[in-house]
């Protein structure tokens, strides 16, 4: 009977992969990304000179702007589904979708100190 006590007590003070700390990084990367996006939609009125600059840096005369909103879109509806599956079913994730979680949220989370140290007089 002891013996079981300690196995549990082992059992319960090793690190858990889906415990509390994903699920902050999951919250984060949602919300992230859900401000990324917001941030990148009203800077609407700058996505024509985007595209024309980027058509002279590429010769590519794409909708960059779009790809950029759709990619960010995909990522967005992503993150959605891991928080839904995380904390509404109570699924573990693999952990791909955690390396995943994990870089996007590093990533946006730079672009958007990025975006704002870099426009703090036009967003006055």
């Amino acid at each position: 009977m002891l013996n079981k006590n300690i196995k549990n007590s082992d059992r319960s003070s090793k690190i858990n992969p889906n415990g509390i700390r994903w699920r902050v990084i999951n919250i984060l990367f949602f919300l992230v990304t859900l401000i990324f996006i917001l941030f990148y939609i009203s800077l609407r009125s700058y996505w024509p000179d985007l595209n024309g600059s980027l058509k002279v840096e590429t010769g590519l005369a794409w909708n960059w702007t779009g790809v950029l909103f759709l990619s960010v879109f995909v990522i967005l509806v992503y993150s959605s589904l891991l928080l839904y599956k995380l904390l509404i079913l109570k699924q573990h994730q693999f952990w791909v979708n955690k390396l995943l979680a994990l870089t996007f949220t590093i990533i946006f989370s730079i672009w958007l100190i990025n975006l704002y140290l870099s426009g703090q007089s036009e967003l006055v």
